[in-house]
């Protein structure tokens, strides 16, 4: 078999909150003393109603467009370049590094180049996270009925993996020669995973997609992951301290993500033995600069 090329989807979900009264964050440095210096970018955006703000939140592509996010002092458009202006509003994309006291962010540094950080659902490693992990059959992933293996045919197969109980993850892998971008018609593995009972699970799915499958065993169920995510959205991020922007439950990587404005060790310390180590991952939108 030549090398094939992926281009996967996943059926997950993502809420985005805004940065906003989703708890009061503490990041001053570990000793308590004075605030960490820490780094960011993205939008900065200053209008009639609000001074300058670093968005780390959701942001309305309206135009003007608006978001909420972290105040900025010590900002002065006259010293960067770049920036766009509409109905009184100004804004632009930006590097910015400061003093953070959990609310304000004073710069200690012109403001540079933006530098592309993590959002929701971003690898953080080189390895694929939807590469299908069934070793590839002999003979290549062929159909085992091609009348059985279009769209119809994946829904049929979702719909019975969220009605099982032990339902834990479920992505298609879609596959073109190394050469060529996969079309959305390329041919497709489905990929499924439960916490048990692979066989009775592949039989079942067998009954409705005639297409390449790989069924596989996880750990957490896919209601598990959701009612994590959840919790954060119901108190746990306020009773850690962290000021949610936006969360995901990655089932494909049996995990959750949690935007967060920032975080200290201590927080992430305080999510791991809640909820379990690597169940949660904590991405932050202000970095501490070590």
């Amino acid at each position: 078999m030549s090398p094939i090329r992926r281009l996967a989807s996943a059926f997950s979900c993502l809420v985005l909150l805004s940065a906003c009264g989703a708890g009061e964050a503490t990041l001053s440095s570990e000793g308590g003393a004075d605030p960490l210096l820490h780094t960011g970018s993205g939008t900065v955006l200053e209008s009639p109603d609000q001074g300058p703000e670093l968005c780390l939140g959701p942001i309305a592509l309206s135009l003007p467009p608006q978001c909420g996010g972290v105040p900025l002092v010590g900002w002065q458009w006259e010293s960067v370049s770049g920036e766009q202006t509409a109905i009184g509003t100004t804004w632009g994309e930006y590097g910015v590094t400061g003093s953070f006291d959990g609310e304000v962010l004073t710069l200690t540094e012109p403001a540079g180049e933006p530098v592309t950080t993590a959002g929701p659902g971003a690898s953080h490693s080189e390895q694929d996270p939807f590469a299908t992990p069934c070793p590839e059959p002999a003979g290549g992933w062929i159909p085992v009925d091609p009348s059985r293996s279009g769209e119809d045919a994946v829904q049929a197969a979702n719909a019975y993996a969220q009605s099982q109980s032990d339902h834990a993850a479920f992505w298609v892998d879609h596959l073109a020669p190394a050469d060529q971008e996969p079309a959305a018609d390329s041919p497709m593995i489905l990929n499924v995973a439960f916490t048990g009972e692979l066989q009775r699970h592949e039989r079942e799915l067998r009954q409705v997609w005639g297409g390449p499958l790989c069924v596989q065993e996880m750990k957490h169920t896919a209601a598990e992951l959701r009612g994590i995510q959840d919790d954060f959205s119901n108190g746990a991020a306020a009773e850690s301290g962290l000021q949610v922007l936006w969360s995901g439950a990655l089932e494909h990587q049996q995990k959750v993500e949690v935007g967060v404005v920032a975080v200290t060790d201590a927080q992430r310390q305080d999510v791991a033995e809640r909820y379990g180590a690597g169940l949660v991952e904590l991405v932050p939108g202000l970095r501490p600069v070590r």
